[in-house]
């Protein structure tokens, strides 16, 4: 069907057409607004990981804040006690559906795979792998998590995971908490008998 084509049968059928022009964001103030809300909760949210793990979080994961805020967005409650969600499907969601979003770029610890397999590790080998919280699939359960491992840079689904949602597992740069040789260590924390 050509464009006038689709013109014609919109008259046809006592349809009406608006155009707007280039930059006129005044045509569709309400999609306008909404797409203002997500990029601006997009920019806090990656703003704010960047702030507290600047080493590993930049401005290239901005499409995963992205989804992520619409999917915040489409979850949250409106004024009428219906998230966009429900309106859209004409039907009820969870009541713990909010539950299930963490702080976006949050550290998270994985479980090494062999443990997930139910075999065994040595003894002193760390038992969980760091990666960077992105948001959820779509095409999974809300309880599996997008996460970037910061190791080898891949984007995956994972279930056994532990979120640290107030980046307190970060160590800050500015704060020097180690002595500077062992003696030091060992001279402050013991007792004299």
């Amino acid at each position: 069907m050509s464009c006038n084509d689709y013109v014609e049968h919109a008259y046809t059928n006592q349809q009406t057409i608006n155009f707007c022009g280039v930059n006129t964001h005044d045509q569709n103030r309400i999609a306008e607004r909404c797409l203002r809300t997500l990029y601006d909760c997009t920019r806090t949210m990656l703003l704010h990981a960047i702030e507290h793990w600047p080493d590993v979080i930049n401005i290239d994961l901005w499409t995963f804040a992205l989804k992520m805020a619409a999917d915040i967005h489409n979850a949250t409650p409106g004024p009428s006690g219906l998230s966009p969600e429900e309106i859209f499907t004409h039907q009820k969601t969870r009541p713990d559906r909010l539950l299930v979003f963490h702080t976006f770029g949050c550290r998270v610890f994985m479980l090494d795979p062999s443990l997930q397999q139910g075999h065994k590790i040595p003894k002193w080998k760390p038992r969980s792998r760091q990666a960077v919280y992105l948001g959820h699939s779509l095409h999974h359960a809300q309880t599996v998590p997008i996460v970037l491992n910061i190791t080898i840079g891949i984007c995956s689904l994972q279930y056994h995971v532990v979120f640290d949602d107030y980046f307190t597992s970060n160590v800050s740069r500015k704060m020097n908490i180690l002595p500077s040789s062992w003696n030091d260590l060992f001279s402050h924390n013991c007792v004299n008998v």
